[in-house]
């Protein structure tokens, strides 16, 4: 079988998945747009909303399309944990549709909407330079060092747990941050495999690491 062809068939049902989140997600973003339009929804950061609507409907369309074209990756992490840490750190997530929303204070729906806004603009960013490296399981394409790559290892992981802060927020404690806290250490662990993986295929790699912080430069 092909490997290009073998390896957009393994993309398959995650792009299902990415795609029926956008059928459920897109016509309410217009319906809501349309409501602002018609002047309807005036007031109570409607605005503020349909922005942070609007980066993760972008966010998630890119990743189907990076899904789409991406390249056939030179090696992959092999063995469950990486599977397993994989599969945690893009699913977990979902498990916010489960809990119930929490009542917010202007001030807290205003901090959590632009983080949930900046998280998903700069995970966007990030994607225009990762283009056609984008991997969901810990694998080696191509070695990216340019944009945030210069600065840390991993800035679309950063940026995605901006994003899911302004998240776990919106919904009912202590149990979204404990979904945050294992999703966390899940993430975690996928950076860990990942840059064996990256380590084990590009010989600059671990130079590379030397001098770039993995999340926090100046920190961690």
């Amino acid at each position: 079988m092909n490997a290009r062809f073998s390896n957009l068939l393994c993309s398959l049902p995650l792009i299902a998945w990415y795609l029926w989140g956008l059928s459920g997600e897109i016509p309410v973003f217009i319906f809501r747009l349309h409501e602002l339009a018609a002047g309807t929804r005036v007031g109570d950061f409607s605005l503020l909303h349909l922005v942070a609507q609007a980066t993760n409907i972008g966010f998630i369309s890119l990743v189907v399309i990076l899904l789409l074209v991406r390249e056939t990756p030179r090696s992959s992490a092999r063995g469950v944990a990486p599977y397993l840490a994989t599969m945690v750190g893009t699913f977990l997530i979902a498990s916010f549709l489960f809990l119930p929303r929490a009542t917010l204070a202007p001030s807290t729906f205003i901090v959590a909407t632009s983080l949930v806004i900046i998280g998903f603009a700069l995970s966007i960013y990030t994607l225009t330079f990762l283009g056609r490296s984008f991997a969901i399981l810990p694998s080696a394409r191509t070695l990216v060092t340019d944009g945030p790559y210069r600065y840390v290892r991993h800035p679309l992981y950063l940026f995605e747990e901006i994003a899911i802060v302004g998240l776990v927020l919106q919904y009912a404690q202590p149990w979204a941050l404990i979904v945050m806290v294992i999703h966390l250490d899940a993430q975690l662990a996928r950076m860990h495999y990942e840059e064996q993986t990256l380590t084990q295929a590009f010989p600059d790699y671990a130079m590379y690491a030397s001098r770039t912080a993995r999340l926090i430069p100046g920190f961690y």
